[in-house]
This record gives C-alpha cells, sequence and structure tokens, in this order.
C-alpha cells in the first residue's frame, strides 16, 4: 500500500524532505511507517522519531488523515500520515 507522509516542524528538518510517498506492507501501523522513514533519512530523524526500543517517542505526535493516533492503528492504502515535534516558544 502507498501512504503520503508529512514532516512538521523539527521532524523534517531531521528529514531533509517536507514530505513522500512510501510504499507499506499490508497490515503496516504508524509506528511500522515510523521505523521505516527514520531507517531510510538516517541518523537525525531516528534520534528524533524513534525511542532505545525503536518504538516512537511518546513526545512525537502523529495524525492518520488528520487524526491522532498512538502509532498502532493499522495503515490503510493512500493514507495520509504525519509526524510532528512539539513546538515550544513564546
Amino acid at each position: 500500500m502507498k501512504v503520503e507522509v508529512s514532516y512538521i516542524a523539527q521532524v523534517r528538518s531531521a528529514a531533509g524532505v517536507g514530505a513522500e510517498s512510501i510504499e507499506m506492507p499490508a497490515a503496516a501501523t504508524a509506528a511500522d511507517l515510523a521505523s521505516k522513514v527514520a531507517g531510510a533519512h538516517g541518523q537525525p530523524l531516528q534520534n528524533l522519531l524513534l525511542d532505545d526500543a525503536g518504538l516512537p517517542r511518546k513526545t512525537i505526535l502523529i495524525f492518520i488523515n488528520n487524526k491522532q493516533s498512538d502509532g498502532a492503528s493499522p495503515l490503510k492504502d493512500n493514507d495520509r500520515v504525519a509526524f510532528l515535534s512539539p513546538l515550544s516558544g513564546g
């Protein structure tokens, strides 16, 4: 299946791209997608997205089709997934 991935805020800087299409196997989850893109884009993105166990960090927000996900949600063909790091400032 193909999913559309968007990277927002610090995640965009670490990925080096703002968006891309990714092929995923059937029954893949958002956590599986996070692992795949982290491996594809290198250590900066891996450090930002994944914890020591290789799971999405609790500080990373994952949205599937504009609805927040915990990462365990299964993906469907043509889903739109966004990875967002928290923003701070004033």
